[in-house]
């Protein structure tokens, strides 16, 4: 039963088993297929990806599938994908980079085969020489050479395809035929798959135009007192390039300074060199390439000067120094009077150093300060009395003119810490005035971002410093007013008479002041008279009560004067009785008083005054000595004008007398000997007509010692057949006398142009000569006063050459006095204040010319004879 029981069920087993067969194969065929479909999306996938990268389109990756390989497959051509894309990416911005780098150079870029024809170029070429990229690619590059380079062009590419140059310097032709100076960088690469040329080439233009320009500057120093010079980092520093005009400053030739055994070390004063040195060595150091120095020079007579250097370093292409260049010119005395004004701020110095500064440190960040005690004590308080300390209290001790300018200082210095913080400024002391501090610091703590977290610095007090300079200033001040009033008294003009003058110097003497005031004396009446009075504003002016008061009434105060003694009146109501009466003559009551005498030798001709009736003032000795100059001045000029007075009666008395004689009229043949003289010969010179006529020449009449001279002189005329106008010259009366005489004469001649001689007529002048010669001794009591003067004066003439120099001046130049005289001032100055003078003198002598002309003629032979300086003045 069992047995037919299993055989039944057999068929049964097989047809399921059959079907289970059949739907595995069924399966299988299924995934088969579907792996199939999915290798083909791949393989398209696959084939996608370059045209998506080409074309920068995004690429599909095929879906995912439960096959490990076919997901790996995927994946990897994916990753391979994002690198080709991110490296395609890259190469295009490095190519644009490229292109863009090509065309936006300024210099000239040329890509040529190596036979040079062009392959490409940069728009610079094309802007610069004109020719588009179509006129020159495929074109020869000796095309853009000028022709006759054409056969150096060419061997220029031979040569650089052998490897024999890799540079050229022929210019460039424009298309519109000029030529543009260049220089060229040539090396080898490739382009587009292809071997070529790279040339890159610089406009020489603005070099050139560069080089020019620093040829003409020493074209310029060469001819200025400025001298260049160039030495090597080598020992002791040899010469390597020197202005021409260094022999006329130093006083050695170029050959000799650039001479093998030259050092300009040893130029430099012992005493200076290491200081220079160590200077040097500093800014090669720190790389500070431009700086000042100021060292003394040995010349070549063996004397030393002082000289100002602006030193540069000069560096080649890599960086590295190889000669230094200095531009140096004399500046002894501003270095002399700048060695005295160090030496009176090294004995402020020396003060300071020995008393304790102030110290601050302020936390910017939340403003703290913290200060010592004498930080304090400048402005009078205690720490105690200040605290909290913060940076507000300095914004509220500090001056307003100054606390912008400092916190101007501090913004830069917190930027900055190479630009060094130190400002001047005012502080307020607790009693309510200001005290001068030099506040000075730096940065010591900055964080990870560079920015400041901690300033620390010092105070010093300068307050005695700043006082001196402001003295020093004000006796400059004094200074340059002197000898703006000595200009006007020399300067008197006929529109610009002396009380003028005075008026307008007491206007300006007055300055901080509330009168001023000039007394003269009339010794023919014995009395005094204020004839000058300036006033400030809401003072009452005295001269009218100040006239004709007898010089008995104040004997004990014109005692002092006589003396020529100044008198200082503190206060007038604290004087004794018989000195408040005398003052008050000419003062009021609570003013304080400088008088100063005005003496003509040694007679009291008057005296200045100066009051302060408002507010106390000190008469320092500054100003003492000034009044006391201009006091001197001021009696020349009276003795001058004097003069002046005498010699223009003089004039007048002779053009009268001219008026009702006449002159002596003469002729002379071509040898000079009188063919015709009038009869006036006889009263002027003593001799009568006939016996000079055919018998005696016109020199013969002149005095011995000088006929030589003359004849010389007068025949010299008669060579170039000129013209004798206002010949100033001397005769021989018969009686041995000297008459002078004023010449005027020309020459006349044959029908053939042939000389005959001269018709003229002399003048008698003699008592013109005689007041000249009184104007002449005035002239030098006058210079008397200049040349010892304590200021130093200089007159020049319209050329601004020296026709005056006194003493103090010639010992400010530190040269000889004589050796100054005919010398241009404007290789002594300054050069930016050298226009400024110009002008300056330009103008003086357009206002001054009227009274130039007037006396011009008259002086000029006094001028060769006397040795004064009158016709040229």
């Amino acid at each position: 039963m069992r047995h037919q029981s299993l055989i039944a069920c057999k068929p049964k087993y097989d047809i399921r088993l059959a079907f289970d067969g059949i739907t595995l194969a069924l399966l299988i065929a299924q995934i088969g297929s579907r792996h199939l479909l999915l290798l083909q999306r791949l393989v398209i996938s696959a084939r996608a990806l370059p045209v998506a990268i080409r074309d920068q389109i995004p690429w599909i990756a095929p879906p995912s599938s439960f096959f490990v390989e076919t997901n790996q497959l995927a994946d990897t051509l994916a990753v391979i994908g994002n690198a080709l894309t991110i490296n395609f990416r890259l190469l295009h911005v490095e190519r644009t980079n490229f292109r863009a780098f090509f065309e936006s150079m300024d210099d000239l870029i040329f890509v040529t085969t190596l036979n040079g024809k062009i392959l490409d170029i940069n728009p610079a070429v094309e802007s610069k020489l004109g020719y588009s990229a179509t006129e020159l690619v495929g074109k020869s590059i000796s095309l853009i050479h000028p022709a006759d380079a054409f056969e150096t062009s060419n061997n220029t590419v031979s040569a650089m395809r052998s490897g024999l140059t890799h540079t050229c310097n022929l210019p460039l032709l424009m298309k519109n035929g000029e030529q543009l100076p260049s220089t060229a960088r040539v090396w080898r690469g490739h382009w587009n798959g292809q071997e070529c040329f790279f040339g890159i080439s610089k406009d020489q233009t603005a070099e050139l135009a560069a080089r020019a320009a620093l040829s003409r500057e020493r074209d310029l120093f060469s001819a200025g007192p400025v001298f260049t010079i160039t030495w090597d980092v080598a020992e002791h520093w040899p010469v390597i390039q020197v202005s021409n005009n260094v022999t006329d400053i130093l006083g050695y030739t170029p050959a000799e300074m650039l001479d093998a055994d030259f050092r300009y070390a040893d130029l430099i004063h012992p005493n200076d060199l290491k200081a220079v040195v160590d200077e040097i060595n500093w800014h090669i150091k720190y790389r500070r390439d431009t700086f000042e120095q100021s060292y003394r020079l040995r010349l070549y007579s063996g004397e030393y000067r002082w000289f100002y250097d602006f030193t540069r370093l000069m560096r080649d292409a890599k960086g590295q120094l190889n000669e230094i260049r200095g531009y140096l010119f004399d500046q002894s005395h501003l270095k002399e009077a700048q060695l005295a004004l160090i030496q009176e701020r090294q004995r402020l110095v020396n003060v300071i150093n020995g008393t304790q500064l102030g110290t601050w440190e302020w936390n910017i960040a939340t403003g703290e300060v913290t200060v010592n005690t004498y930080w304090a004590n400048i402005c009078g308080y205690t720490i105690a009395e200040l605290e909290p300390v913060s940076y507000t209290t300095w914004q509220q001790l500090a001056h307003p003119q100054e606390l912008a300018r400092c916190e101007e200082q501090l913004k830069i210095h917190l930027a900055d810490s190479d630009h060094r913080y130190s400002c001047e400024l005012r502080m307020r002391h607790k009693d309510g005035y200001w005290v001068w501090v030099l506040s000075e610091g730096s940065v010591v703590i900055r964080d990870a971002n560079n920015q400041p977290q901690i300033m620390a610095g010092t105070h010093t007090n300068i307050n005695e410093r700043k006082h001196a300079e402001i003295q020093l200033h004000r006796r400059e001040l004094l200074d340059h007013l002197l000898v703006e009033l000595a200009g006007e008294l020399v300067n008197l003009t006929p529109t610009l008479g002396i009380d003028t003058v005075i008026e307008r110097a007491l206007g300006r003497l007055g300055h901080h002041l509330d009168r001023t005031f000039f007394c003269k004396i009339d010794h023919v009446t014995n009395t005094v008279s204020k004839t000058h009075e300036w006033t400030a504003e809401g003072v009452i002016p005295l001269r009218d009560q100040c006239q004709c008061i007898a010089i008995d009434r104040f004997t004990t105060f014109s005692k002092s004067l006589r003396r020529n003694e100044a008198v200082i009146i503190p206060q007038v109501a604290d004087l004794n009785r018989n000195w408040q009466e005398e003052c008050v003559l000419f003062v009021a009551q609570n003013t304080q008083s400088l008088f100063m005498p005005v003496m003509d030798g040694g007679r009291l001709i008057g005296f200045l005054g100066l009051d302060a009736v408002k507010l106390p003032h000190q008469f320092t000795n500054n100003k003492v000595e000034f009044m006391r100059v201009y006091a001197n001045l001021l009696a020349s000029t009276f003795q001058r004008e004097g003069t002046y007075e005498s010699l223009r009666d003089s004039v007048v008395r002779y053009d009268l007398l001219a008026q009702q004689t006449r002159s002596i009229a003469w002729e002379v043949n071509a040898e000079g000997q009188f063919t015709y003289i009038s009869p006036l010969v006889e009263s002027i010179l003593g001799y009568r007509p006939d016996e000079l006529i055919g018998k005696q020449h016109f020199y013969d009449l002149t005095p011995e010692a000088e006929r030589e001279a003359f004849k010389a002189q007068a025949f010299e005329v008669f060579a170039r057949q000129g013209l004798f106008q206002d010949l100033v010259n001397v005769a021989q009366h018969r009686n041995g006398q000297r008459v002078w005489l004023l010449t005027h004469g020309q020459p006349f001649f044959d029908a053939n142009g042939t000389l005959l001689g001269y018709r003229g007529a002399d003048q008698d002048v003699t008592a013109w000569q005689e007041a000249l010669s009184r104007l002449a001794a005035s002239e030098q009591r006058f210079r008397i006063v200049f040349d010892h003067a304590p200021l130093g004066i200089a007159i020049p003439d319209a050329k601004r050459r020296f026709i005056y120099i006194n003493h103090a001046y010639a010992k400010l130049l530190g040269r000889d006095r004589e050796a100054l005289l005919g010398q241009c001032l404007d290789g002594m100055i300054h050069p930016m204040i050298v226009l400024k003078l110009q002008h300056f003198l330009r103008n003086w002598h357009r206002e001054n010319a009227p009274i130039i002309r007037s006396i011009g003629v008259i002086c000029a032979r006094m001028v060769k004879w006397c040795g004064e300086m009158c016709g040229s003045r």
